[in-house]
């Protein structure tokens, strides 16, 4: 009865935006689906659980060399591709599950830090805004970042809060389950140790016997692995971390800077309004401003979020990796709150709460507009998986056992392909194999002509009348190397 009473009080708003977000994240599926290498490498883990049952530890290998994902979002795709006969899309469904936890997650964690209505406010613009729609249908181990962030912020109201117990056990879950999508949440440890210093409550042995339980259980994985492989990856981020000082500072910190922006201003308007490059993080930052002194963020609060983002600040840009904007996705959730909690204050007059409406309808127009005149990729999953196919069709229509296929583009672009291959039950080679040769053009103006055009993808078909039975027999007599290769990023 207690539970239902609780639903009760649950405002209908909420499952209204929860729809909404759903259906922005799962509309025209196929169509905007950018399949690549990293949608390849989930496959490939997804097929080495189910059909060679290996028990993985690790996932795909970062752009630190020596340095893995954790297994976690492959483990939660495989009951998908199972259920959906290991098609190339089944991840699609775990996305947006993911986007419609992290809009729930905002709603509710707002709701209990400021109000149902700032929860409200933050599930909307979540829901409907087009960056994080785009960026939840990547399908990628980096996209539940954002959903971690959220119950990051509620950990540190938790803290500040005292109530410690829960406190630390969920930033030892949080910090201990951060390896699976995205090593960079480590550096938010200062913050919750700043929360913690400013909670001004002494922990008791139970709540720190209990948390390191729940970190030590969830971080088995990483444990182990560590422990087989002579600790790889704690070697691999200690040598990555000594070759920050021959970095340009200023530069990197420009180019941070800017990302920031760029993804601020992708949350909200996009090319709607063109503006300097760093001007939407001065509104962001002169709206906390607003805050602060108006009281709405507290001193303490204000301390934190300040902490948080100079922590991502001054990190990428000391860091050698190609910075690109998904690294900063951390603090997504503050660009949510800050411009929640200014809507929110129209609320507070009946002469202002038109202007907080209008401004939340325009928001959701513009970012509406965005998404449903977003053009199809003519080289995303459809043409693919339709060039794919041909070639499947062709090959067994001509009675080839095998084909080899070679691809006319620029390097990375001839990635994407190998679980496709799979999915159709190809045996594929290597072009020197001799086998029938199939080839890949992108984009078309690489070449002087194509047999066959799928979107942005062009089809050479072999010279027929240069193979014999026995010679394509010879050549196809070995293993499937589309199977048997190694694969970028991809570790036994």
């Amino acid at each position: 009865m207690k539970y239902l009473t609780q639903l009760k009080t649950i405002s209908p708003w909420i499952f209204v935006i929860l729809i909404l977000g759903v259906f922005f994240r799962s509309t025209r599926a196929h169509e905007l689906f950018m399949y690549g290498h990293d949608h390849d490498l989930s496959g490939w883990f997804v097929r080495d659980i189910v059909e060679r049952y290996h028990p993985r530890l690790i996932g795909q290998e970062t752009s630190v060399h020596g340095v893995f994902i954790g297994p976690l979002w492959y483990y939660l795709l495989v009951p998908l591709y199972v259920m959906q006969g290991m098609a190339p899309t089944s991840g699609i469904l775990l996305s947006v599950i993911t986007g419609a936890a992290t809009i729930g997650s905002i709603w509710y964690v707002f709701k209990r830090i400021y109000s149902e209505r700032v929860g409200l406010i933050g599930a909307l613009l979540y829901a409907l805004s087009f960056l994080t729609v785009m960026t939840d249908r990547e399908v990628v181990p980096t996209t539940p970042v954002v959903l971690w962030s959220v119950w990051f912020l509620f950990s540190i109201h938790l803290f500040l809060s005292k109530r410690l117990y829960f406190a630390l056990v969920l930033t030892a879950f949080l910090y201990a389950i951060s390896w699976n999508f995205n090593l960079a949440l480590v550096l938010l440890v200062p913050v919750s140790f700043t929360a913690f210093i400013l909670a001004r409550t002494r922990p008791s042995i139970r709540m720190v016997r209990d948390s390191l339980l729940v970190g030590l259980c969830t971080m088995l994985p990483f444990i182990v692995f560590e422990l087989r492989n002579g600790f790889l990856q704690t070697r691999a981020i200690l040598f990555s971390a000594s070759g920050h000082a021959a970095i340009n500072f200023g530069e990197k910190l420009d180019r941070t800077l800017t990302l920031l922006a760029k993804n601020i201003q992708g949350i909200y308007w996009g090319n709607y309004i063109t503006l300097a490059d760093k001007t939407p993080l001065v509104i962001m930052s002169a709206l906390f401003v607003l805050l602060v002194i108006l009281r709405k963020i507290t001193f303490r609060w204000g301390i934190l979020m300040v902490f948080w983002t100079a922590l991502y600040t001054i990190f990428f840009s000391r860091n050698p990796l190609n910075l690109s904007e998904y690294y900063l996705n951390g603090l997504t959730v503050l660009w949510i709150l800050i411009p929640a909690l200014v809507i929110e204050l129209f609320w507070r007059r009946p002469y202002t709460m038109v202007f907080g409406v209008l401004l939340l309808a325009l928001f959701s127009v513009v970012n509406a507009n965005r998404f449903f005149t977003q053009p199809v990729n003519n080289s995303g999953y459809i043409h693919r998986a339709a060039i794919v196919h041909e070639i499947a069709r062709d090959a067994r229509e001509k009675g080839y056992p095998c084909v080899s296929v070679s691809y006319i583009t620029s390097p990375g672009n001839d990635l994407g392909y190998r679980y496709l291959f799979y999915y159709e039950n190809l045996h594929v080679n290597l072009p020197m194999s001799e086998a029938p040769v199939y080839t890949i053009v992108f984009p078309h103006s690489l070449v002087d002509r194509i047999d066959k055009s799928f979107g942005a993808l062009g089809l050479i078909y072999p010279n027929y009348a240069k193979y014999t039975k026995e010679s394509i027999a010879q050549s196809c007599s070995g293993e499937n190397q589309n199977l048997s290769r190694p694969m970028f990023g991809f570790t036994n």
